[in-house]
């Protein structure tokens, strides 16, 4: 019963809804990247500055 257990928790984490405030921001930067998908930071550029 326990693995059992175990895997609906899993089945049920796995299938979770974002927030509201995280679709809405997930939104926008996907609107930002369509609206100029050339206005970006590439991995490099971000790791060297930090």
């Amino acid at each position: 019963m326990d693995a059992l257990e175990r895997v609906l928790k899993r089945e049920k984490e796995a299938h979770q809804e974002i927030s509201t405030a995280h679709k809405k921001e997930l939104d926008n930067r996907l609107e930002s990247y369509k609206n100029n998908p050339s206005d970006l930071l590439d991995w490099d550029t971000v790791k060297n500055d930090w």
